[in-house]
């Protein structure tokens, strides 16, 4: 691990973004594992490495970071993609349960999180709760956004639905 003292934690994170943005996850990641030990850490830098984490199928240390993250984050609008994460690092651990729980949670202040809804609709697809999983794509055309890409995909899967 590099030393990155002569840099202050805002610009660390801001470096660790961007490296991340353009896939460099490995030197995010050297960046971030040392930006989390520092007391200046933003706490938004436990987010990032949990979505690093996550990106490299390392689920059991993205859940980790996302639930530090969560503990402490007070502002409700800012743990909206955390509590999302989360919920895609627990359905691809296999915890389908948790997944869905966490989604539930994010869906009662959120209720048109499309990314939730959409993958929600997914697990509910793979349990074979079509009818469910029909009710919430059809939530998602006629209540998304007309810009949101989340409308074709839940079109598409509404079809694969009917097919069935």
């Amino acid at each position: 691990m590099t030393n990155y003292s002569n840099f202050d934690g805002d610009e660390l994170l801001a470096l660790s973004d961007w490296h991340f943005q353009n896939n460099q996850y490995d030197q995010a990641l050297d960046k971030l594992k040392a930006l989390v030990t520092r007391q200046d850490a933003p706490l938004q830098s436990h987010a990032l490495i949990g979505r690093i984490y996550a990106t490299l199928g390392l689920f059991d240390k993205a859940k980790k970071a996302f639930v530090f993250y969560l503990e402490h984050q007070s502002n409700p609008n800012m743990r909206v993609n955390e509590i999302f994460q989360l919920g895609l690092v627990e359905k691809d651990s296999g915890n389908i349960e948790a997944a869905l729980r966490a989604w539930d949670d994010l869906l009662i202040n959120y209720p048109n999180h499309t990314p939730c809804l959409y993958h929600k609709a997914i697990v509910l697809v793979d349990l074979k709760q079509y009818q469910q999983a029909a009710d919430i794509l059809n939530y998602i055309l006629e209540n998304a956004e007309d810009n949101d890409r989340h409308i074709q995909l839940a079109d598409q899967m509404l079809n694969n639905i009917a097919l069935r």
